[in-house]
């Protein structure tokens, strides 16, 4: 043992035991939440990672679906509310969602899923998207927000919050590979 801890073990008598509770709640007050918190970060990470990666393929599907509807990959004409409709229908698919956008049991989401802009740039490039990112290829641009409930201590704050998930925004550039 170290001299301060024979120090605070040994000093008076009864004081073990205050020691003791000192460092049991000094590990409940502040380990445990920082580790409970590296965890939910780490967790949010890889849901965002996966919604992200369900958007590239929402994406190209999407556009691939635009395509094929008019036989041609290039100089694309769509309507916006076509093109949100097949969004929706693609989206829904991979994020395990219902045709209203709200989660299934098997959803990464916990509440509605709100898609706040798709935008096919198909030309002339150079184009500039909403968060300031050049595209020099044919891109589809994405926003959507997505509500993720934590697990740990985060939930505590939130329900005292009167909240019950945490606001994902995800938003991805996807360059459609286009075979000339």
């Amino acid at each position: 043992m170290t001299t301060l801890t024979r120090k605070l073990v040994k000093d008076q008598k009864g004081e073990a035991a205050g020691t003791i509770v000192i460092i049991c709640m000094f590990m409940v007050f502040v380990l445990l939440p920082i580790g409970s918190l590296l965890m939910e970060k780490y967790i949010f990470a890889l849901k965002e990672q996966k919604m992200r990666d369900s958007l590239d393929i929402t994406s190209t599907a999407t556009y691939m679906a635009l395509s094929s509807q008019q036989g041609t990959v290039a100089n694309l004409t769509y309507d916006n509310s076509k093109l949100q409709s097949i969004f929706n229908q693609y989206l829904a698919a991979n994020l395990s969602l219902n045709s209203d956008l709200t989660p299934l049991p098997s959803s990464i989401a916990d509440g509605k899923v709100i898609v706040n802009s798709v935008i096919i740039y198909s030309g002339p490039f150079p184009q500039t998207t909403p968060q300031g990112k050049t595209v020099n290829r044919l891109t589809v641009h994405t926003d959507i927000t997505v509500p993720v409930k934590p697990h740990f201590y985060m939930s505590t704050i939130l329900n005292a919050l009167g909240l019950s998930a945490v606001p994902v925004r995800v938003v991805a550039d996807t360059e459609v590979p286009v075979n000339k």
